[in-house]
């Protein structure tokens, strides 16, 4: 007997349910209010988290970052780009953190200007754990500059 992949599984329960003779149905759908917990959305299309990588050396969103969500506002959600908790929590170079002052101070920029634009906004926190290394670790730049 073949076992088929879960993509293939949810594509072919997307493909019977979906109504190839009538697209709109699909298309109109997107457009629909929905609750998702204590959220209520104007429509469904979510934007996914993208990494961006346009931090500077400290991990502080800069100006271009509030530009850019602000930008995207009509999405019904944002869902920011992968943010550091720690100094320990880095995976890649020029990732954004939320655990010093400069950096809450710059999300919070952030957030009000996707908030003066009507968007709703969600940070996407991580902890890169043993993918962490040495080299990105913000303590440590700090310690020998």
């Amino acid at each position: 007997m073949r076992r088929f992949s879960r993509r293939t599984v949810v594509f072919a329960r997307f493909c019977e349910t979906y109504s190839w003779e009538k697209p709109h149905v699909m298309i109109e759908a997107l457009f629909q209010p929905i609750v998702l917990g204590a959220l209520r959305l104007p429509h469904r299309i979510i934007m996914p988290a993208l990494t961006r990588m346009r931090a500077d050396a400290w991990g502080v969103p800069g100006p271009l970052a509030s530009k850019y969500y602000a930008q995207r506002a009509t999405a019904a959600l944002i869902i920011t780009e992968a943010t550091a908790i720690s100094a320990l929590a880095h995976g890649y170079p020029a990732m954004p953190g939320i655990y010093s002052p400069a950096q809450i101070a710059a999300w919070r920029s952030v957030t009000d200007a996707v908030h003066e634009n009507g968007g709703r906004i969600a940070l996407q926190i991580v902890h890169h754990g043993r993918w962490s290394h040495s080299s990105r670790i913000f303590v440590a730049r700090r310690v020998s500059q």
